[in-house]
């Protein structure tokens, strides 16, 4: 994937090395601080722009006719509005901004926001960039953490009971599906009798996340079958 990241500070500078490292991607950086943009290049092996990406040039010089995402993660909300408005008159695909303060959240309208600690909105950044099907992720500690997944065509979940997608390893030792969504209705599942459909949306608690991210995520989610 193409993706322009909008500033290295605490946020930004954590999706840069979780981007850079679970998956290799073109990664574009706009800094405005020199001293930081020096220290990325130097780092990563990435595109850094020293610049001001409220300037629409310095946006169209970072690829955006190429780019499927672009996320703007700066301190300011103001800045990040802006942005986010170019990178939406130039129809980028995907568009995350950093709302510092929920009280703007209405200005961001069409806009994927986000207020959360930065290192939990680091990883879901990433995880809603590459991953539409993974719906939310929560870090808990260390390596635990729990995810909601939607259950596509394809998913080897499909039609099993619970019981035998643990003993198939389909769903991981140190993993468990602790919640079904189907519509409107949400239950926690007996693993004898529940049975996963398309559409479902599961939430699994793993306390291996890694692995689970490398695995067994790909075969509970599936992929929509194409005609």
């Amino acid at each position: 994937m193409y993706i322009i990241i909008v500033g290295a500070g605490s946020i930004g500078a954590k999706l840069i090395a979780i981007a850079t490292a679970i998956k290799k991607h073109n990664i574009v950086v706009i800094e405005k601080d020199p001293e930081i943009a020096r220290k990325l290049a130097s780092e990563y092996d990435i595109t850094v722009i020293n610049g001001n990406a409220t300037e629409k040039d310095t946006v169209v010089e970072a690829g955006v006719d190429r780019a499927d995402a672009l996320v703007v993660t700066t301190s300011d909300d103001s800045e990040n509005l802006m942005v986010a408005s170019i990178a939406k008159e130039l129809e980028v695909p995907k568009i995350y901004a950093i709302v510092n303060d929920p009280d703007r959240a209405s200005l961001f309208e069409g806009i994927h926001t986000t207020n959360d600690p930065s290192e939990i909105v680091a990883q879901r950044l990433y995880n809603d960039i590459c991953r539409p099907s993974l719906e939310g992720y929560t870090s808990i500690h260390e390596d635990s953490a729990a995810y909601r997944i939607t259950v596509n065509k394809g998913s080897q979940l499909i039609g099993k009971p619970l019981s035998e997608c643990m003993d198939a390893g389909i769903v991981p030792e140190k993993s468990k599906i602790v919640a079904i969504q189907r519509g409107e209705e949400r239950w926690i599942p007996r693993e004898q009798d529940s049975e996963i459909r398309v559409g479902d949306m599961v939430t699994v608690f793993t306390l291996n996340g890694k692995d689970f991210r490398n695995g067994a995520m790909k075969r509970m989610e599936g992929k929509e079958a194409t005609s």
